[in-house]
């Protein structure tokens, strides 16, 4: 996305009085925090439900490599520490879908269906859709009648 974004844009395209490339890098920095967090988070095991401190959880993470042999590590977390993750991994994802959208309708892209309202009717692309649907079930079922005639 980043490289597209970057040949599309010169340096002096702005979005909301924001240059347009200083929006893409703080993102950019956003988006690899995001997966590299989310990435930590699920693929690691999980501890908790200890009776003297409900609230607290073990992060374990665990690898084996040929050069290294096997080694973990274990972090301490508690529910608000998870939740504020989420929350930054989440924040993230709706700031590189509305960046999406507000490049499409400043710069007058269409990208997905949602770009292509003012060219297809909701009703016209339904039926195209329907109309494709049918003429393949109805192929299909062509064929399927003529393997089964007798012969």
């Amino acid at each position: 996305m980043n490289a597209l974004l970057l040949e599309l844009h010169t340096a002096d395209d702005e979005l909301d009085s924001s240059n347009i490339h200083h929006i893409l890098a703080d993102i950019k920095k956003s988006c690899h925090t995001s997966e590299q967090r989310r990435n930590q988070l699920v693929h690691s095991k999980w501890a908790y439900s200890f009776k003297n401190a409900p609230d607290l959880m073990l992060r374990i993470k665990d690898s084996a490599t040929s050069k290294k042999g096997y080694s973990y590590s274990i972090e301490d977390m508690n529910t608000s520490q998870l939740e504020e993750d989420i929350e930054f991994i989440n924040k993230t994802t709706e700031r590189v879908h509305k960046l999406r959208n507000d490049l499409s309708l400043k710069f007058r892209r269409t990208h997905g269906l949602d770009g292509l309202s003012n060219i297809f009717t909701h009703k016209s692309l339904t039926n195209f859709i329907n109309d494709s649907f049918l003429e393949k079930h109805n192929a299909n079922n062509d064929l399927h009648n003529k393997t089964q005639e007798p012969i």
